[in-house]
């Protein structure tokens, strides 16, 4: 779903990129807050 809302942002592909590259961007630090949060066990 969010890869097509991306899609649907711009029609340039070094914009897309960027778009997309930021993307990925907070799901790795989002993948990263989980795995912290799991190691302290923080409920």
């Amino acid at each position: 779903m969010v890869d097509w809302v991306i899609g649907a942002l711009a029609d340039d592909s070094e914009t897309l990129s960027r778009y997309s590259g930021f993307n990925k961007g907070v799901q790795s630090a989002g993948t990263a807050i989980a795995w912290q949060v799991d190691v302290h066990h923080v409920s």
